[in-house]
C-alpha cells in the first residue's frame, strides 16, 4: 500500500481491513506479543482516520493528537514489525 496515493477518506477502511486480517491469524507463541502490537497499531490508526473530517478543524486537531500518540509508539511498532519479519524469514518458506 503506497500511502502517498491513497485518498485520506479511504485510509481508515484500509487500516480496518488490515487489522481484521491480522486478527484472523493465530500467530505462533514466539511472536504473539509483537503480533498484538501490530493489531493495536492498525486498530488505533484506523479509528483515527475513520473519524477524520477534513472540513472540520476540530476533527483535524483530534487526528493530530491521535497521530502524536501513535508516533510516540513508533519505536514499539518498529520493534514488533522487525520481530515478526525476522521470525518469518527464519521459519516461513515460500
Amino acid at each position: 500500500m503506497n500511502i502517498d496515493t491513497i485518498d485520506p477518506a479511504d485510509l481508515g477502511p484500509r487500516l480496518d481491513k488490515a487489522a481484521k486480517a491480522l486478527k484472523a491469524v493465530d500467530p505462533p507463541p514466539e511472536i504473539s506479543g509483537a503480533w498484538n502490537t501490530l493489531i493495536d497499531f492498525y486498530d488505533q490508526f484506523g479509528v483515527a482516520f475513520n473519524n477524520l473530517d477534513l472540513t472540520d478543524a476540530a476533527a483535524s486537531g483530534k487526528l493530530g493528537e491521535a497521530l502524536t500518540k501513535l508516533q510516540a509508539n513508533a519505536q514499539k511498532l518498529a520493534g514488533a514489525s522487525q520481530e515478526v519479519a525476522q521470525y518469518a524469514s527464519k521459519n516461513c518458506t515460500g
